[in-house]
This record gives structure tokens, C-alpha cells and sequence, in this order.
């Protein structure tokens, strides 16, 4: 099996697709647009071609995304809301020749030849499938090249771990610049599940909403969105009983959330799901029992490796830990990256090499059972997660130190377990210049994605300092959240 027949057997047997207002796409048209596409892509394009991707999320996305796996056309997905000069940032370090935007697919449509194009592209599993972008932490986003070989194996693994059919239907809550809607494109083609795209937008009365009128049965999505849903002033005025299958991932899965599960969704097949995008969407998960079975030391287990992956937790010499001990997670195995797109550099620092094998460095702290599940307690660096996106502080940081009028910023997150997480930037600013919040506001959104962009910006004239004379983060946040009565 690879992944062109995968596609090719999908295309025979096209499940129920349907938009975000729930209107049927009809296989007549999928099928005419994808060949058109298909056709356009492999008469203008030459082997080693990149092509960029940026649409709203809908099923020109995913097609879109399909035509390039058949093909063996890297692409490089790009989020909606790109203000300029991140798109130039991504196509210098990517080199993606054309973009593909909802303008485009249509003047494709609107004049594209007919007949079998001449050529076809060399399809090999070492060839790059796709270059997702993460954020940095030095202003520069990082391209992380997967393999075709590393999505295969995720699928073969997709298709034997969950019990999902024909006759179950996907809620594509996630953005495809985020590595697990490739989990809900999965399903559609190994499962012939149906799909619908939420428009949800953290609207949880959408949310709802849509699992109650398309009776969805499967959701991949992250354990913000329960957290928010589950609670008792909402649970007895909405039917969540069609949902069979919750895959959850992006970010820890809090104790609480898991105490929410056993409370009000019993029935539900519940997964703590564990992967960066550096390994191709999950490499660890686990279906959890909504026991003690799941939790050690107030933490819920992310499970064991899947398949053909391995994962260690090592000390800082890269000796393994003993069981229940702390340490960093690395991972092994088909699904790591081939490196970062054009950075050697941070592609040697996150990759190691521990007895002949090449491991990914994850910054995640972890431990392990006596059955050799794994838990994850904490972070080595100032990596967070905002709305399932990985977002690096020193990152938004570095962005706001090249404006001229910045003395010094600080950057840190409020992490709820019931509501969406936000980012907060406390600023000093040069004596001299009368800037206001909305000229910084208005300066970051030329540089940065909205999940980056701080909700908050606090300007400051000193920051308090620890015992070692570093900036104390924790002042800083309690001073906020006293300031806001949070």
C-alpha cells in the first residue's frame, strides 16, 4: 500500500463531504475540480517543485492537499490569516514556487486544458511530502520536512488502531496548518469516514451546535474545547450522545478534564494522543479507561509508542532514567522529520543520536510507569500551546524587540484548563517615543499569525527581578491576573 492508491481507492468511492454552512459537496465536482487541479499542477510544475497552499478551511484544502500526495508535490500549508511579510519569511526559507489560493483554484478552473498531461513526478517514500512551520525562537519559523514514508506509516497505524468506518463522521475543528488535521484527512481516506468542516472559530455554541445536527461521531481536537464544554451549567442543554470517538491532542490533557469524561461522557472511546510536528502528527497515545489506571502523580498517561516508533527519557548526559524518575522525552523512529527546511543548525540541535539511532529532542519533561506508559509533568523551555497552536515566547519576543521604539519586552501565558489560553506582553518602551498599545497591536499583526498576536499588552517601566537577577515571570503574572480580578 502507498499512499497514491490509498488516494487512488479513495477516489473511487468518495465519502460525504460537506462545508462549513453543512452543503453537500458532490463527488461530480470533487472529482472534476481535483482532476483539474491534478492536470494544471503536473503540466506547470517540474519535479522538485514546491507549492504553497492558502485557503479558508475547506474542502478546496483538502483536495488540494490530496492532489499533492497523489502526485508527489511537496506542499507547504499556510494559515489563512498570514500577514505578509510571514508568507516572505516562509518562502525564503522553503523556496515554494507558486501559491495556491482560492483565486487561483478558480481561474485553474475557469481555463484549464483538458486531456492526460505528458509527465508525472518521481514518487519515492524518502521525498517530502509536506514542510509545516512551527514557531522559533529566534523570529524565524521553522519548516519541518516529512517524509512520504512518515505519513504512510501513520496511516497504517491510524487504520489498525481505531475502530472508526464508513459510517462514522469526522469534525474537522483544526487548522491545516496544524499537523493534527492530518489525523481527520486520514480517516477520510483510510476510513471513508464523512467529514464535516466546523466553523466553529472558538465559538463553543458552534461547536455544539455542529455535533448535535451532523450527529458526529469522531472528533480530533484539543482538551481545551471539552474542558469548556463539559460543565454543569451547559451539559443538560446539549446531546452529545452521537460522539463515539474523541481523539485528544496539542496539548497536555489536564486531570480535571479527565474527571469530566468519566462524569458526564462514560461511553465515549477517549484518547490521550502525544506527538510534535518534528514526528508526524502522534507518536504516542492511549485509550484511556477514565480510571486511576490512566493517572500517576496527577498526570494523564500519553501511553505507549505506536507503531514502528520508540521513545526514551533521558538525563542530561542521555543516560535513560529509572522508572518514575524525571527527564526529557525523545522520540524514535519512521515518522522524524527529515530536519528543519534549510537550518542545519536547529536541526542538529533537536535531533540526537543515542546507540546508532536518531532520536527528536521533544522539551518535554516525563516519566514513565511500571507498565511503561509515559506521562508528561512539564517543559524545559517556554514553549506553550494557543488554541492547539505551538507557540515559542522568546519567539513573539524577538518580533517585538525589532521595532525601534521597544526597550525590553517579556512575553508569558495564562493557561486555564476550562477556557482558551492567552498570551500577555509586558513592554518597556524607549523614553522617547510616544507609542500607544494600538500602534504596537497594528505593528505585530504585519509580522505575526492571530494565535501569536498577545491579548494583552502591558506597558511597564521596570521589570521586578528574581534572586538571580532574571526577570520574574511569576511576578509578572500574578500582578496581572490581581490587576483583572482573573
Amino acid at each position: 500500500m502507498s499512499i497514491e492508491s490509498i488516494i487512488d481507492k479513495f477516489l473511487s468511492n468518495i465519502p460525504e463531504i460537506y462545508d462549513v454552512n453543512g452543503v453537500l459537496i458532490t463527488e461530480d465536482r470533487f472529482l472534476s475540480e481535483y482532476h483539474s487541479l491534478k492536470r494544471y499542477l503536473l503540466c506547470n510544475f517540474e519535479d522538485d517543485s514546491i507549492l504553497a497552499l492558502q485557503f479558508e478551511k475547506d474542502y478546496r484544502y483538502v483536495l488540494s492537499i490530496l492532489v499533492c500526495m497523489e502526485i508527489g508535490l511537496t506542499y507547504v500549508p499556510l494559515h489563512i490569516d498570514f500577514p505578509e511579510n510571514r508568507i516572505n519569511q516562509i518562502k525564503q526559507i522553503s523556496g515554494f514556487d507558486e501559491l495556491l489560493n482560492y483565486d487561483s483554484f478558480e481561474e485553474i478552473m475557469r481555463n484549464e486544458s483538458k486531456g492526460s498531461p505528458k509527465k508525472s513526478f518521481s514518487i519515492n517514500k524518502k521525498k517530502i511530502l509536506y514542510i509545516m512551520f512551527t514557531s522559533g525562537s529566534t523570529g524565524e519559523p521553522k519548516g519541518v520536512e516529512i517524509k512520504r514514508e512518515s505519513y504512510l506509516n501513520f496511516l497504517y497505524w491510524l487504520d489498525s488502531y481505531f475502530d472508526v468506518n464508513e459510517n462514522d463522521t469526522i469534525l474537522n475543528t483544526t487548522e491545516f496548518t496544524f499537523d493534527v488535521s492530518l489525523v481527520d484527512i486520514g480517516l477520510l481516506i483510510v476510513k471513508q469516514a464523512k467529514m464535516i468542516f466546523s466553523g466553529f472559530q472558538d465559538d463553543l455554541f458552534r461547536l455544539v451546535s455542529e455535533i448535535e445536527s451532523y450527529k458526529i461521531t469522531t472528533i480530533a481536537t484539543v482538551p481545551n474545547n471539552f474542558s469548556m464544554i463539559l460543565v454543569d451549567e451547559l451539559i443538560d442543554r446539549i446531546d452529545l450522545s452521537s460522539l463515539k470517538y474523541a481523539l485528544i491532542a496539542g496539548s497536555k490533557f489536564p486531570l480535571s478534564l479527565h474527571e469530566k469524561f468519566n462524569k458526564y461522557l462514560k461511553g465515549l472511546q477517549v484518547y490521550n494522543c502525544f506527538g510534535p510536528t518534528e514526528f508526524t502528527i502522534y507518536c504516542l497515545a492511549k485509550k484511556l479507561n477514565i480510571s486511576d489506571s490512566d493517572i500517576s502523580k496527577n498526570t494523564v498517561s500519553i501511553g505507549k509508542a505506536i507503531l514502528n516508533t520508540k521513545f526514551k527519557i533521558i538525563d542530561d548526559e542521555l543516560n535513560e532514567v529509572s522508572q518514575g524518575e524525571n527527564g526529557e522525552l525523545v522520540v524514535s523512529g519512521i515518522q522524524l522529520m527529515k530536519g528543519y527546511k534549510n537550518n542545519p543548525i536547529k536541526t542538529n540541535e533537536a535531533i540526537l543520536e543515542i546507540g546508532n539511532e536518531l532520536y527528536y529532542r521533544t522539551g518535554d519533561v516525563a516519566f514513565f510507569d511500571v507498565n511503561g506508559n509515559c506521562y508528561i509533568v512539564g517543559r524545559k523551555d517556554d514553549t506553550i500551546k494557543v488554541s492547539g497552536f505551538r507557540v515559542n515566547l522568546s519567539d513573539v519576543d524577538s518580533y517585538i524587540h525589532k521595532f525601534e521604539y521597544v526597550k525590553d519586552s517579556v512575553t508569558i501565558c495564562i493557561e486555564y484548563e476550562d477556557k482558551p489560553n492567552f498570551l500577555v506582553s509586558f513592554i518597556a518602551l524607549d523614553k522617547t517615543s510616544p507609542i500607544n498599545i494600538s500602534k504596537i497591536r497594528k505593528d505585530l499583526k504585519l509580522h505575526l499569525p492571530s494565535f501569536q498576536i498577545p491579548k494583552y499588552i502591558e506597558m511597564i517601566k521596570e521589570f521586578p527581578v528574581n534572586h538571580s537577577g532574571k526577570v520574574c515571570k511569576k511576578t509578572l503574572k500574578n500582578e496581572f491576573l490581581k490587576k483583572y480580578g482573573l
